[in-house]
This record gives structure tokens, sequence and C-alpha cells, in this order.
């Protein structure tokens, strides 16, 4: 998968201290968030980076957590593709204590 675009806020909405709230992604290598992680980027640190399951990994999944702060001004956009065998790639999402049921749109291809 490479990140085409990867600008997400680094402006931190938290007033305590110690505590930052910024945009940030999770990429774990598997299936769930309890797969070993890849690392947590904000900011453009993924921007036209590319990233791959590791060999330790045996179902090819990669799995990504995007957390927003309430600014709302990060975006993202990725290509995903995988060699033989390979199922289609998907995308699929949630949101959780998001402002609007439609603050979030995944489009997928």
């Amino acid at each position: 998968m490479v990140f085409n675009i990867f600008q997400l806020s680094t402006t931190d909405d938290n007033p305590a201290a110690n505590i930052t709230n910024v945009d940030y992604m999770d990429i774990y290598d598997g299936n769930s968030t309890a797969a070993p992680t890849l690392g947590t980027y904000t900011g453009n640190q993924l921007q036209g980076i590319v990233i791959m399951s590791t060999p330790l990994n045996t179902s090819g999944c990669i799995t990504i957590r995007f957390r927003s702060n309430t600014v709302g001004t990060g975006m993202f956009t990725a290509s995903a593709t995988c060699e033989t065998p390979c199922a289609t790639p998907t995308a699929g999402g949630f949101i959780v204590a998001g402002e609007t049921p439609d603050s979030t749109r995944i489009c997928v291809g």
C-alpha cells in the first residue's frame, strides 16, 4: 500500500498538560489491532511511503486505525496492490463518537 496523500492535522486541541491530541494513524501487521504494530504516524510522515506486511505475517493483511482530533482537518489517500494469490483488497470503517454519522468517508477503489 502506498500513501498518495498523507496530511494529518498536527494541531493539538487538548488543553491538558502532557496529553497530545493530534490526528494519527496506527498501522498493524495483521488482520486486527491485536497484531504487531508497524508504527504510529502523523503530519506528513507517510506521504509517498510504501507500507507492506512482513514475512512473519501469514495473513498478508494490514490493519489501519485512524484517530482524529476535534479539528478534523487531516486527510489521506492510499492505493493498495497485492501479489498472487490475493483476495481483492477491501476497505471498511466505523465512526467512534463522531460528530455526525456521516463525518467520515471511505472511498473504495
